[in-house]
């Protein structure tokens, strides 16, 4: 959060404070006679300066995300602004009359009364940033190298028992005590010098090695297949950021505001279909992708709108089921307002323009209950440098 709160708790919370205006007069009506200097308040009462709404947190199984909210507004700077006034005599020009007004932004427009974030497209971050995902869970190998390393150790484990299991019953199946001795740890010429003591090493060897083997070798069965049961899991990340500045005059008062959201979306999925996966990856089964691929110039249209890629998205579930996932958004946006200074009058000018400044933070997690959509999307920023190279370069190739 980038902006501290000044509440933290739950549910929705209003902070006021005192404002005054104030007028300071100084005023000679009568020449010769003594001025009067008065100071007044013009103008005073409880203005909006915090706003928060904070939803109640819930506590899962910190596997399965849950959505939540939480918004923060504040007040970060209230400076009145400054009218003067002055009249002087006309005969030698001395002050017959001044004053210093002040008053407080806030006062007038109230507080929070522009919303910074009307100039953002969220839907458009929202689209770039859960096509980019779909797009990353179809390329991203296997997540859990841990699962993985688990599956290979048990099947050699399993397969290596087996192996022995196998040996030993078919050297016992054809009598070649010589293989017999050998798989029991004994030389042939022990075999041959005492075979009483070699038959009673056999009984022992089996006994007490060879009959567990037998049942290690049903247990790791059972292991790998509980193992290998298990679903092999993916990942999908995606991101987009989008900003919007807007100014605009509102009678004597300059407003300017300053807005942008990120958005994260992260998708967990389980191969269902390890073979229609693969062929997606390869690029056979979207024929709407291929056939973009082959439409002239179409790498230069996926610089401003990425076509290709929202395309690539729309089969990049194919072989997967949807485990859990979410998609969250970060909002900062600031709103100043300023009074123009200069002179509004022939006695009237305005000295102090003043500042006003709010600042307001959004956070939004959305639960997924299934894959998003894609959906099309505008770089923010097609010509940029490594752009441009490659634009130039491939452009030079097709000219050849």
């Amino acid at each position: 959060m980038t902006l501290s709160p000044w509440t933290n708790e739950v549910g929705y919370h209003l902070k006021y404070d005192f404002r005054a205006d104030t007028m300071d007069v100084w005023s000679n009506a009568i020449r010769g006679d003594p001025p009067l200097i008065t100071s007044e308040y013009t103008g005073s009462g409880a203005v909006l300066v915090g706003k928060s709404l904070k939803q109640e947190p819930a506590h899962g199984d910190h596997v399965t995300p849950l959505s939540y909210s939480r918004s923060n507004y504040l007040v970060t700077s209230d400076e009145p602004f400054t009218y003067h006034d002055k009249e002087v005599w006309d005969d030698d020009g001395s002050t017959r009359y001044e004053s210093y007004r002040t008053a407080y932004l806030s006062r007038i427009h109230g507080g929070f009364y522009y919303d910074a974030t009307d100039g953002l497209d969220n839907d458009h971050a929202i689209g770039e940033a859960d096509t980019k995902a779909l797009n990353d869970i179809a390329a991203n190998k296997l997540n859990g190298g841990e699962d993985i390393g688990q599956r290979r150790q048990t099947v050699n484990q399993f397969v290596g028992a087996a192996e022995r299991g196998a040996k030993f019953l078919l050297a016992l199946k054809n009598l070649r005590l010589a293989e017999l001795a050998r798989l029991a740890g004994l030389s042939p010429s022990d075999l041959v010098k005492n075979r009483g003591r070699t038959q009673a090493d056999l009984w022992l060897e089996y006994s007490y090695g060879w009959r567990p083997l037998a049942q290690d070798v049903y247990g790791l069965s059972e292991l790998a297949n509980e193992v290998l049961a298990k679903p092999l899991f993916v990942k999908g990340r995606g991101s987009a950021t989008i900003k919007a500045v807007q100014n605009w005059e509102n009678g004597e008062d300059h407003v300017n505001t300053d807005a942008s959201t990120s958005v994260r979306t992260k998708l967990y999925a389980s191969i269902e279909n390890e073979g229609i996966r693969a062929l997606n990856q390869a690029g056979l089964v979207n024929p709407l992708s291929i056939a973009w691929e082959l439409v002239p110039w179409s790498f230069a249209i996926d610089w401003f709108v990425p076509v290709g890629a929202t395309l690539d998205a729309i089969t990049a579930t194919c072989g997967l089921s949807f485990v859990n996932g979410y998609r969250s958004l970060h909002e900062n946006s600031t709103a100043r307002i300023t009074r123009d200074v200069g002179r509004r009058s022939w006695r009237t000018e305005c000295t102090a323009g003043g500042l006003y400044e709010e600042k307001a933070f959004h956070f939004y997690r959305q639960a997924l209950a299934d894959f998003p959509r894609p959906a099309f999307y505008g770089r923010d920023n097609p010509y940029s440098t490594s752009r441009a190279l490659n634009a130039l370069a491939l452009v030079r190739q097709l000219l050849k």
